[in-house]
């Protein structure tokens, strides 16, 4: 969708500039690039099938399961092309998934740094809304 609104601002020849961005870090398509794309959202998958685990081992309650994860960055802040280049180069495989288990001694933060440098970060001790379980919630 995004390109093709970049095609139409293209084609009505505005005399004024118009950004156009779009999901997906999506880079280039037809030899235009888009002024901004975000992405990162790919891996939210893993952290899913991690999340069922634990519920079905009873790590954790359905009411812990609702959780926010500041997953998504600009193409503009330069890990796009680390993650990408992670991605292409088949190397996330040696991420270990179960890092991000609450079964896990040692539970790893799940993040974009995790996938782009495969060092796992710990949960901050006190976890913040935009990035950690939000742990404590059932009512």
């Amino acid at each position: 969708m995004a390109f093709g609104a970049l095609e139409a601002v293209q084609d009505a020849n505005l005399p004024y500039p118009v950004t156009v961005g779009g999901m997906n870090w999506d880079e280039t398509n037809l030899n235009s690039t888009l002024d901004v794309s975000l992405g990162g959202h790919v891996v939210l998958g893993a952290k899913a099938l991690d999340m069922l685990s634990d519920y079905h081992q009873q790590d954790i309650q359905p009411c812990e399961m609702n959780v926010v994860i500041d997953i998504f960055q600009s193409s503009l802040e330069g890990n796009m092309s680390r993650f990408l280049k992670n991605l292409v180069d088949d190397s996330l495989h040696k991420i270990d998934f179960s890092r991000f288990s609450q079964r896990h001694p040692e539970t790893a933060l799940f993040s974009l740094e995790t996938f782009i440098s495969q060092t796992y970060l710990p949960l901050p001790i006190e976890p913040s809304t935009d990035n950690a379980l939000l742990k404590g919630n059932c009512t």
